[in-house]
Order: C-alpha cells, then sequence, then structure tokens
C-alpha cells in the first residue's frame, strides 16, 4: 500500500504545469499525501512492536504457567522478599564487619571455627584462625596432595553459623 502511495505522488507531480495555481494545490496535495504515507510507515512500525510484546507477554505467560506460577504469586513472593530484606537490613542482619571486630573464643568454639563470610559480591563458609587473628581459606596442591592455610583477604563482613532447627519428638 505505502509503494502504491509513492507512486501516486510521483503521478501527481508529474501533472504538475506551469499554472501557479494548480501547481500549488497539486504540489500542495503531493506533500500532504507524502506526510500521511510517513506517518502510516511509523503507525505501521508501532503495530508490529506491540505485536511483537504482546506475543512475548504471551509466551512468558505461558511459561509460568508451565511452573504453575502466575503474575499474582510473583508478586506476593517479590513483597515478601522484600519485607525480608528489609526486615534483615533494619536489624543489621547480623552481619559484623571484620574491621570492627574479629570473633570471640567462644563464638570460634561453638562453630569449630567456621562462619559465613561476605565479600560484598557472595557468601561463602570460611574459617577463622584464631591464633592468628585472621579468616583463612584452605588450599590444595593436586600435585603433592599438600592441602595449605592462606589468608582471606577478600571478606569484608562475617556471621555465626545459623542455630540447627529445633526437632520435635
Amino acid at each position: 500500500m505505502i509503494n502504491m502511495i509513492s507512486e501516486q505522488i510521483n503521478y501527481l507531480r508529474g501533472y504538475i504545469t506551469s499554472d501557479e495555481n494548480l501547481y500549488d494545490a497539486l504540489h500542495e496535495a503531493a506533500d500532504t499525501i507524502e506526510s500521511l504515507s510517513a506517518k502510516l510507515d511509523e503507525l505501521a512500525v508501532r503495530l508490529m512492536v506491540q505485536e511483537n510484546l504482546r506475543s512475548g507477554e504471551m509466551a512468558m505467560k505461558g511459561l509460568l504457567d508451565g511452573f504453575g506460577l502466575n503474575s499474582d504469586a510473583i508478586e506476593a513472593s517479590s513483597a515478601k522478599l522484600a519485607d525480608k530484606e528489609r526486615l534483615v537490613e533494619d536489624c543489621g542482619g547480623g552481619w559484623i564487619k571484620i574491621s570492627d571486630r574479629l570473633p570471640t573464643m567462644e563464638e570460634c568454639q561453638k562453630n569449630d571455627n567456621r562462619f559465613i563470610l561476605d565479600d560484598g559480591n557472595r557468601r561463602y563458609q570460611g574459617v577463622f584462625d584464631y591464633t592468628g587473628d585472621r579468616f583463612v581459606r584452605f588450599t590444595f596442591e593436586s600435585v603433592n596432595g599438600a592441602i595449605g592455610m592462606e589468608t582471606d583477604k577478600c571478606a569484608v563482613r562475617w556471621h555465626n553459623l545459623p542455630e540447627p532447627p529445633c526437632h520435635e519428638p
């Protein structure tokens, strides 16, 4: 259809003569048709994008339905998670900056010197060397099978291991 409009514009411009009134009228008509043609092109692109978005939304909905999820369940889960994260942040979450203090002897004995460490990007279990006042990582050399220790220089916060779950008889 758009090519047909372009052909008609060229056809109209071909009839433009030296008569100024006819010339101006036809030129204005051709400009109007050309402008409308550009708007139609833009509208066609928008409609195509909207259709692709709808198709993507339908595919995502089908995928979520396949897992037994819907948008209400996801929003409710996200809200619960946000509430829990806010609660942890408000309470400090039990995280202690290594620069503030290191674990006490009692904390080390309680958890076999094991703690949860955070380096700002990930959380992992680490070991505290009480005699060296440092968190350490164990190393293993595959060539000779030697096990060693090195200071964990990445950790910035630590947390006690959680209490084991209570088992009711």
